[in-house]
């Protein structure tokens, strides 16, 4: 199975895609907390915006696939949009206020979300019918094992930069804002550079003709 290109690149893709997700869902209320000021309350709240644009990417992107020949279209338009947004929350962050935070979180959660039928149905649709288990399986594995390791490298990050405010004082103390804002531009960074990763699979993953697509008479062109 894993002999088949669109297989590594998809579950590669989806890997990458769905590691930065969950690292986001773990760490930015955290940053909404500890460096927008909100409450845990109002982070939970606040993060909204990520958890409704996922879904959203992810259903405009599986229906457009019923009627678009390039099915990878929406998918390479929404990954290159939540790096974007990723690398904004990164580079500005700290200065933006909520209302633009909350806009950057929506276009990242949709971005991310488009990702996710392409890929899954792309690997799918790579093998044969015998082996749909076997690469489904393969796939649910790689994207949660990446998972815990991107909530592990972003944790990382921050614990780098508390450095001994946090880490081998007898009397541990919360980092600054400046320091914890420092932090999550790291972490924002490196989730844009792992959505870099899986944009750059799922260009190199070919598009086969879908053996459940819509007939040529309905197909639209693009």
């Amino acid at each position: 199975v894993l002999r088949d290109k669109v297989v590594v690149h998809g579950i590669a893709a989806a890997s990458f895609g769905m590691g930065g997700f969950v690292g986001l869902v773990v760490h930015v209320p955290l940053y909404l907390e500890q460096v927008v000021g909100l409450s845990a309350s109002q982070a939970g709240l606040a993060l909204i915006a990520l958890m409704i644009g996922t879904p959203i990417g992810a259903t405009i992107s599986g229906r457009a696939m019923l009627k678009l020949n390039h099915y990878k279209l929406f998918a390479l338009i929404g990954v290159p949009t939540s790096t974007a947004g990723l690398m904004a929350l990164g580079l500005f962050g700290a200065g933006m206020p909520l209302w633009a935070i909350e806009i950057a979180l929506a276009l990242i959660g949709m971005g991310i979300g488009t990702m996710f039928p392409v890929t899954t149905v792309a690997v799918q649709n790579a093998v044969d019918r015998r082996h749909l288990g076997v690469v489904t399986g393969m796939l649910n594995f790689n994207r949660q094992l990446l998972s815990a390791l991107m909530v592990a490298a972003f944790g990382t990050i921050m614990l780098s930069v508390a450095g001994p405010a946090v880490v081998g004082s007898t009397m541990p103390t919360l980092p600054d804002v400046a320091d914890m804002a420092r932090g999550y531009r790291f972490v924002f960074l490196a989730a844009a550079g792992s959505m870099a990763i899986g944009l750059i699979n799922l260009i190199f993953m070919e598009e086969r003709p879908l053996r459940s697509s819509a007939t040529p008479q309905t197909a639209v062109e693009i």
